[in-house]
């Protein structure tokens, strides 16, 4: 079967079963962040336990997660939590938890296109660490821009900055 599909066309799939599956986006290429700090542990799917009378290594049976916002569903295991899918085998890139950190303003990795890892392979991507985006660096400004917004100041009629000398009299 192939990947691509006509989103008109009804799929003979469902979601869960095919073995990839792009995250939901804001429709500008960038996942949804979400800014909550409780989110449903993915490996025990908010139950608290993994199988019946087995404690969920994850959440250690609470069945929520106290993560840091912001955060995004993680793309290398689809949410889930374990990779390969029913495996018990926590996700590297999310501990188990379905949902990764991050640090905003961010944009789609360039390497995986958002998804966690290249095709075909099963490593997670290194430029993100399967995250599947990267954190824009924001520019400083430069020494010259720096001086120029200080004459600016002054010509606008503040104050200049003045130092103390302590110590003198």
């Amino acid at each position: 079967m192939s990947a691509t599909h006509d989103a008109n066309k009804k799929c003979d799939w469902e979601a869960g079963d095919y073995p990839w599956r792009p995250m939901r986006t804001d429709g500008g290429g960038l996942p949804e962040v979400f800014h909550r700090d409780l989110y449903e542990c993915a490996f025990c799917g908010g139950v608290g336990e993994k199988s019946e009378g087995s404690r969920c290594p994850v959440c250690h049976s609470k069945g929520l997660l106290k993560i840091k916002p912001p955060v995004v569903k993680c793309p290398f295991c689809h949410d889930r939590g374990e990779v390969p899918r029913n495996s018990g085998v926590t996700c590297p890139v999310c501990k188990g938890k379905g949902w990764v950190s991050i640090k905003e303003p961010v944009e789609l990795c360039r390497n995986c296109h958002g998804r966690g890892r290249k095709t075909g392979e099963g490593l997670y991507c290194s430029p993100c660490r399967g995250t599947g985006v990267i954190q824009v660096k924001r520019a400083r400004p430069s020494a010259s821009q720096a001086s120029h917004s200080r004459v600016m100041s002054l010509a606008a009629g503040s104050p200049p900055p003045t130092r103390t000398d302590q110590g003198r009299t």
